[in-house]
């Protein structure tokens, strides 16, 4: 598991880590970036801000984008970059998905629009972030593989002949999914 981890951070830093790989977003010439980032610090009630503090706090390596003051007013501190972008589209990703799971779909939703809308903008700005993504969701393909047939083998996850094939079913056309099913 950790070599997987490792193989998909090692993936995002062909975008992230290399000289002029990570721009700063320039208002006005980011197709609205930067408005998206900021609207998604200020949903209120949607747990979106805390999560990015959490993420920001926790990293070795990003430097905090957005603050609160005193008064509840969220702004962003610096000009953001491109992976500051990809943080947050992801964080919005994993809150919106948490609300739909938690029966809360019309915030939910609406958080996930505005999370595609950002992949879109993010991908048409940089085709190699986009293709690193893909590449990052065959790794963790892959890994859910691995963690779904060790499960088989404990008799953690259902081993009926029915659960296997709705889970080849899903990720079988996956490159690499079948390898590690079969470990």
């Amino acid at each position: 598991q950790t070599e997987i981890r490792k193989k998909e951070k090692e993936l995002y830093d062909i975008v992230f880590g290399k000289k002029g790989g990570n721009p700063n977003l320039v208002k006005g010439g980011d197709n609205g970036i930067v408005n998206d980032l900021l609207s998604a610090a200020q949903m209120k009630g949607t747990g979106v801000f805390d999560e990015l503090e959490k993420i920001y706090s926790s990293s070795g390596h990003l430097v905090p984008l957005f603050a609160k003051n005193k008064q509840g007013v969220i702004r962003i501190l610096r000009q953001p970059t491109l992976e500051d972008a990809e943080v947050v589209r992801r964080t919005l990703a994993e809150v919106a998905y948490d609300l739909n799971k938690s029966g809360k779909g019309q915030p939910g939703g609406n958080i996930q629009a505005l999370a595609e809308s950002l992949r879109t903008k993010l991908d048409d700005m940089s085709p190699t972030l986009k293709g690193v993504r893909e590449q990052a969701k065959i790794v963790r393909k892959g890994r859910e593989a691995y963690d779904y047939g060790l499960g088989l083998l404990n008799a953690k996850k259902g081993n009926s002949a029915e659960d296997v094939q709705l889970f080849i079913n899903d990720f079988g056309d996956v490159p690499g999914v079948m390898n590690a099913l079969r470990i």
